[in-house]
C-alpha cells in the first residue's frame, strides 16, 4: 500500500468537517459502515459507483478526493453559488494548493 493514501486522508478531513459519523456517511452512500471504516484506513479503495457517490455528496472532482489536484479547475463549485463568489472561491482553493504543493 503506498504510504501516503490521499483518498482516505481526504474523505476522512472531508466527513469530519461535515460533521458526519462514519454510520452516518455509510447510510448516506448506502453502503456498510465497514467499507467506509476501510477506505478511511487504506485498506481498501469503493468500486467506481461509490467513488462518484462520494464525490456527488461532497462536492467534489476525482481529482481532489484523489489527491491528484494542482489548480481549482479540478475544483466543483456548485453552480447555485453566485458567480463573483465561485472566482473568490476558486483563487483562495487556488492558493490553498499551491502553498500544500510547495510544502
Amino acid at each position: 500500500m503506498h504510504s501516503e493514501n490521499h483518498f482516505a486522508n481526504n474523505l476522512r478531513n472531508l466527513r469530519d468537517q461535515r460533521g458526519l459519523t462514519q454510520t452516518q456517511l455509510a447510510k448516506k452512500l448506502h453502503i456498510n459502515v465497514k467499507s467506509v471504516k476501510n477506505w478511511e484506513n487504506g485498506s481498501s479503495y469503493p468500486n467506481i459507483e461509490s467513488l462518484f457517490a462520494v464525490m456527488h455528496t461532497f462536492h467534489i472532482s476525482a481529482d481532489a478526493l484523489l489527491g491528484t489536484v494542482t489548480n481549482s479547475d479540478y475544483v466543483m463549485i456548485p453552480n447555485d453559488i453566485p458567480a463573483k463568489d465561485r472566482r473568490v472561491l476558486r483563487a483562495m482553493i487556488n492558493a490553498i494548493i499551491q502553498a500544500y504543493c510547495n510544502q
